[in-house]
């Protein structure tokens, strides 16, 4: 059971931090960044360099932050789904239309790379294929579903034109600069709010599980995200860009109390997706000091099976497994897959969302049940005692498994083929001696394992960062490319 009340007083708080501290640090940074370890001087200094461009760059920046403001203010059309950042696209958007003259030639000159062609079709082909199964199987919500992706292929396109506009030589930096601000609105926010309901003020910050496996009755941090996996998803994209930066960039005080604030702050998420912030650092530490890629790929493959193995089953006393509080819980399929007098191995809600997933895929397997229709069926099978009763009617929670049920194999395929044609963009981004594509190919690896128990196609954070590769792809090899072509 999870509870979330808002507090009035508290949320006035909040609502101040985001509308007024937040702004102010965009317009006077020197006045509100005053702790002595912070290094105004190179922040200045680099809003100084992006004079000629920092229409975008701050455009880019408030969209960035807007994107964890996804409650309590959200707008009530399109059944909820349209966020704040969603309406500061629009003035994105309407800057690009605005300067087309400029931005319009650069991205013809995208269209002569064949990598970034591939994307683009790859791009097509999976919209078309959902929209063909949104018509096969029509219903509203599959409908705003398949407006949903072309408005998120569309964003990232925006974003990319954005970056291309700015000074190209500043862009790690300041996209460090724009996730430290992220990091901290939604951190600070989040502590603050979580400090709160532990004390007893509940408020929109914290969602509290009731009887949550292994930690019994707890709080879990989310800022203004809709639950606790999205904010550390969101947060990790910041830690990753945090340590990258003092490492192997700006090495200061400020870089690497951004990493341990940030990292508490996931911490406070209790959830299993921490482990990657683990090999986070991890990964990162022995790029700096040991380079080893193969002691790299084998810390981060064991990471990512103990969170899969955590997150799809529970490990608990014989004794819990049976009680009744257990076996009426939202956490638990109620499957035993292994017991002992003592130990008992169950399988968790994920396991049962993986397992209903598959089942529909092999009721619709050609083109599936279509965007939208999930729940239905959910439903349905409840009904026919096919999915226990205990559960809630949820979404597949995988991008994958939930591709192959509600879009069938064709849009599993159209999903392989447009993450194949982002990750072939990695083979022409200097992994190895760039520590920002470095850094990019860490995130897309952890969006991809993320992908395992998230449909992380819908996260638009993730959208942000697939224009980041893009554009560190475009800026390192296919520009020079082009310029011999020419």
């Amino acid at each position: 059971m999870v509870i979330d009340i808002v507090d009035t007083n508290l949320q006035e708080n909040i609502k101040l931090v985001y509308f007024f501290i937040i702004p102010n640090i965009f317009r006077y940074p020197g006045r509100i960044l005053s702790f002595n370890f912070i290094p105004l001087n190179q922040i200045n200094q680099l809003l100084s360099d992006l004079k000629e461009s920092k229409i975008s760059f701050y455009i880019l920046a408030i969209y960035i932050v807007l994107i964890g403001l996804q409650e309590p203010y959200h707008f009530p059309w399109f059944e909820g789904k349209i966020q704040w950042s969603d309406v500061w696209f629009l003035i994105m958007l309407g800057y690009v239309i605005f300067n087309r003259t400029t931005l319009l030639p650069i991205f013809k000159n995208l269209n002569q790379d064949k990598r970034i062609l591939w994307f683009l079709c790859s791009c097509l082909i999976y919209i078309s294929i959902n929209a063909l199964s949104v018509f096969n199987s029509y219903s509203h919500s599959g409908l705003f579903e398949l407006l949903g992706k072309c408005y998120l292929l569309t964003m990232s396109i925006v974003v990319l034109l954005l970056l291309l506009s700015m000074n190209t030589e500043s862009i790690p930096k300041s996209i460090f600069l724009h996730f430290n601000i992220f990091g901290f609105s939604s951190a600070i926010i989040g502590i603050i709010g979580w400090t709160y309901s532990i004390f007893g003020f509940h408020n929109e910050t914290t969602q509290i599980y009731f009887d949550y496996p292994y930690f019994g009755d707890t709080h879990r941090l989310k800022t203004f995200t809709t639950t606790p996996s999205m904010y550390i998803s969101m947060i990790t994209i910041c830690i990753v860009f945090s340590v990258t930066n003092h490492f192997f960039y700006e090495k200061n005080k400020f870089q690497l109390f951004s990493s341990i604030f940030f990292t508490i702050s996931a911490l406070l998420t209790f959830t299993k997706s921490f482990l990657f912030i683990i090999a986070v650092w991890f990964i990162l530490v022995s790029l700096k000091y040991f380079r080893k890629p193969v002691l790299i790929v084998f810390t981060f493959l064991c990471f990512v099976i103990l969170q899969v193995v955590l997150t799809h089953f529970l490990i608990i006393s014989t004794k819990q497994s049976n009680e009744v509080e257990f076996i009426n819980s939202p956490y638990t399929s109620n499957e035993l897959m292994y017991s002992t007098k003592d130990y008992s191995v169950v399988g968790s809600g994920y396991y049962t969302f993986k397992k209903t997933a598959w089942k529909l895929f092999q009721e619709f397997p050609l083109i599936g049940l279509g965007p939208g229709n999930y729940n239905q069926q959910v439903m349905r099978l409840k009904e026919e005692g096919c999915y226990p009763k205990n559960l809630p009617n949820f979404d597949p929670h995988s991008t994958f498994l939930g591709a192959l049920a509600e879009t069938g194999m064709i849009g599993f395929i159209s999903l392989m083929l447009l993450g194949l044609s982002i990750l072939f963009f990695f083979s022409k981004m200097e992994v190895k001696s760039n520590p920002f594509s470095f850094s990019l190919l860490l995130i897309f690896c952890i969006m991809i394992v993320e992908g395992i128990s998230m449909d992380t196609m819908n996260f638009r954070h993730y959208w942000v960062v697939v224009s980041l590769i893009l554009f560190q792809y475009w800026n390192i090899n296919a520009k020079k490319e082009v310029m011999l072509l020419v």
